[in-house]
């Protein structure tokens, strides 16, 4: 059986962080524990199924002190858009070589097998759904944050209807206690609520493994200035579904949400190839969203052969998530491949969780060769389980 968390818990854990915002000197852990605050407000929304808005008197006490809060996330979001832009050649190239290499694969499987999507029935039920979640951790010798995440009171559980229909899932992770809950919105016992859930495990798994001395500062970076904070979410997607189809769980099912979570990583890769081929100046403070659909494909022209197929537009681009998603969906399949392998103590899995919260350069890619023709192969590789 799941326990889940309550509107109660939250409103406890908004109280409870209010007073630790009081106590706290270190300006970083500060900034982290505004941003956490806001991702309590945003699940008592969900929960409410209306907008709730935080007292921003309440919270920061001072105009000035949400003024310097205000100024701060800005700036780390500037820090984000200037390490792309000063990286931009590198993730031209590298991501045309990613787009390049696995095209051929990406369009012939995935249309040959979209075709037939199947009718299969993917609710499981209460005891099977909390069976099959707890077989998938522990085949990860993750069986310790199973059990936490459900019977710890970790999940809340949204119903259908309640809330906005757009909200998948969020890990809610207090960077100052490590304390994380995970919400599912639209949980419902079957294959989406098991791929969210799994989706915010690999967050809470994440921010779990960081030891205690990463706090204010180091998770400031992470979730604002690196490009990694998906890898691990993505790493587990993909286990999952291997999983669901190796020990054949709802396999056709699986098969139709490994096809989709494809189709929405080439998507992300290409959204953040495309906003590599613009000028600085229009990723300068997000300013290639006030283009019009026209000046964009104009602006992209040299970087593709054939625009008449390419559908671009602009509200589907957004530099954070298309950068976070592309990454995310890369490495995690190098990843995959060695955990799959070794479990995680495999090499590469230590290496990447020793850098992933700097800002990005290419050393970790070019190091450890995570190149466009070995990801072809392992692709390739992968794909082969939904034939």
């Amino acid at each position: 059986m799941v326990e889940f968390g309550t509107e109660k818990d939250i409103v406890k854990e908004i109280n409870e962080t209010m007073k630790m915002i009081k106590l706290e000197k270190n300006n970083s852990t500060g900034i982290a524990l505004y941003n956490y605050i806001g991702n309590l407000y945003s699940a008592l929304s969900v929960i409410r199924g209306r907008e709730v808005y935080p007292s921003k008197r309440k919270i920061f006490g001072s105009l000035n002190d949400y003024r310097r809060f205000v100024k701060i996330t800005d700036f780390l979001m500037d820090r984000f858009n200037d390490n792309f832009i000063f990286y931009k050649d590198f993730h031209q190239e590298y991501l045309n070589d990613i787009l390049v290499e696995i095209e051929d694969n990406f369009i012939n499987t995935l249309d040959e097998e979209m075709a037939t999507y199947s009718d299969e029935s993917d609710y499981f039920g209460v005891n099977d759904f909390c069976l099959i979640f707890l077989d998938f951790c522990k085949s990860l010798g993750l069986e310790k944050f199973a059990d936490e995440i459900l019977k710890d009171g970790k999940i809340f559980c949204m119903t259908k209807g309640n809330g906005p229909d757009n909200y998948l899932g969020i890990n809610l992770h207090n960077p100052l206690t490590g304390n994380s809950h995970i919400l599912v919105h639209n949980f419902d016992y079957d294959l989406d609520s098991l791929f969210i859930l799994v989706h915010e495990t690999g967050h809470y798994y994440d921010l779990s493994e960081f030891d205690s001395s990463f706090k204010g500062t180091e998770y400031i970076n992470y979730m604002f200035k690196s490009v990694y904070p998906e890898v691990m979410s993505k790493l587990f997607e993909r286990l999952l579904l291997n999983f669901l189809i190796k020990n054949n769980i709802v396999k056709e099912k699986a098969i139709d949400k490994k096809i989709d979570a494809e189709i929405l990583n080439h998507e992300n890769i290409l959204g953040a190839y495309i906003l590599s081929l613009l000028g600085d100046g229009y990723l300068v403070k997000n300013r290639y969203m006030n283009l019009s659909n026209d000046r964009l494909r104009e602006l992209i022209t040299s970087g593709f052969v054939n625009m008449e197929n390419l559908d671009v537009e602009v509200e589907y681009l957004n530099l954070n998530d298309n950068v976070y998603y592309a990454y995310g969906s890369i490495i995690s399949l190098f990843l995959e491949d060695e955990v799959l392998e070794d479990g995680f103590n495999s090499s590469l899995m230590r290496r990447f969780m020793d850098i992933r919260s700097q800002e990005f350069n290419e050393k970790f890619i070019e190091g450890e060769e995570l190149l466009s023709g070995k990801f072809s192969k392992i692709y390739q590789k992968r794909l082969e389980i939904i034939k």
